[in-house]
């Protein structure tokens, strides 16, 4: 009996002897103050800058065929205005298949061959060489044709009074505005040459020297010889006596 409490008194004692020590170890060790919390800076908001066209990589030719504007994608390539549609900063109505197909036999007279040129200059009538805001500008001089009338009706933006603008697409070098009908490309008036009036009278290839005045001649011309008086003669006797 006395033995085993030896035991448990040995087992014990350096148990209570750890406690007492870390108990005191913890009473001695300083309590650190909570650290304050910096204080977070409220941030200024920017004003948003008004947000740009995003800008895709494809050009005005690529973006036309990605948007179905398949007919006037085929007649840039056949009139040979591929490079020309490559130019920055360039603005272009481009009419939809359906407003091709509503030409009908004109177009058909355009697709000829030997109407090339004339298919290119049709198609520059729906090309502008700058910039263009459909809000602000009024008018606008295509590469060739006669001027674009721009006009705001209802919020929306017409060409020519009866057009109309379905939609806008932006490419890497310019705009695309697809509209609802072609330009009809307007002959301009080339100004009339004046004729030379026409005299009322021609006047004789010669002209009229002024006439030389002749003397006036002597009713009767003075005889060579003036007329002598005449003699009288001596009167003969009647009856000689």
């Amino acid at each position: 009996m006395t033995g085993r409490m030896f035991r448990l008194f040995g087992v014990a004692l350096p148990v209570v002897a750890i406690a007492l020590g870390t108990s005191a170890f913890a009473q001695d060790k300083p309590k650190q103050e909570p650290k304050p919390e910096p204080k977070q800076e409220v941030k200024k908001e920017e004003p948003k800058k008004a947000e740009e066209p995003k800008k895709n990589g494809k050009d005005i030719i690529e973006t036309a065929v990605t948007a179905g504007l398949k007919t006037f994608s085929e007649l840039v390539i056949q009139a040979g205005l591929t490079e020309e549609l490559k130019k920055k900063d360039i603005t272009v109505f481009a009419p939809t298949d359906e407003a091709f197909k509503a030409m009908g036999k004109d177009l058909d007279e355009l697709k000829k061959p030997e109407n090339k040129a004339k298919l290119a200059d049709f198609l520059k009538g729906h090309v502008v060489a700058k910039k263009l805001d459909l809000m602000k500008d009024k008018e606008a001089k295509p590469l060739h044709g006669a001027d674009i009338k721009i006009a705001d009706k209802d919020g929306k933006a017409t060409i020519n009074g009866t057009i109309n603008v379905t939609k806008s697409l932006t490419a890497s070098n310019g705009t695309i505005h697809q509209i609802s009908a072609a330009i009809k490309a307007e002959a301009k008036a080339e100004p009339k040459k004046e004729e030379p009036k026409k005299e009322e009278k021609k006047a004789d290839a010669k002209k009229e020297e002024p006439k030389k005045e002749e003397p006036k001649k002597d009713e009767k011309k003075p005889d060579a010889k003036k007329e002598e008086p005449k003699k009288e003669e001596p009167k003969k006797d009647e009856h000689k006596h």
